[in-house]
């Protein structure tokens, strides 16, 4: 069962880590993250200037590369760029109600590692963001993006 509300999303089972940071001395912006504790390898964050969006299963951000094209079965992240940018991967895919294990595939990367792809888009881990629900990430070079998807209904 998810819960979505303007707050954040909740996912039936989940622990909820709550990060308020002000913006300004009089508003503040609140980002609520479900950290799975049912065993979810790909959950959703949500954040009030993003909105849903994917994360792991501990709660940290994926993202996409806007350089990269789907469905061409290639990163275009590597060296350096993977250093920065690590390519998220799950042996298995398990996701919540509002999200489809059927996006979700995977691509052999030119190092021979692999990578998890949603609707045929490499998702990365961001090196600097270092707890769940950080999306320092967001609009880096205006190339990277928390992949955002549309609010799930169960």
């Amino acid at each position: 069962m998810v819960f979505a509300a303007s707050t954040g999303y909740f996912a039936l089972n989940s622990t909820t880590v709550k990060q308020t940071t002000t913006v300004t001395q009089t508003s503040t912006s609140t980002q609520t993250v479900g950290v799975s504790t049912s065993g979810y390898t790909v959950d959703l964050g949500f954040n009030s200037s993003i909105g849903f969006y994917l994360t792991n299963g501990t709660g940290f951000t994926l993202y996409m590369f806007k350089v990269d094209k789907p469905n061409n079965g290639t990163s275009a992240c590597n060296g350096s760029c993977a250093n920065n940018w690590p390519p998220f991967f799950t042996s298995s895919i398990k996701v919540p109600p509002g999200l489809s294990a059927s996006s979700f595939g995977t691509i052999t990367r030119k190092d021979g590692s692999m990578q998890v792809t949603y609707n045929g888009l490499p998702l990365y881990r961001f090196h600097t963001d270092k707890q769940p629900g950080s999306t320092l990430g967001q609009g880096i070079g205006s190339v990277w993006f928390a992949y955002s998807v549309p609010e799930p209904h169960p």
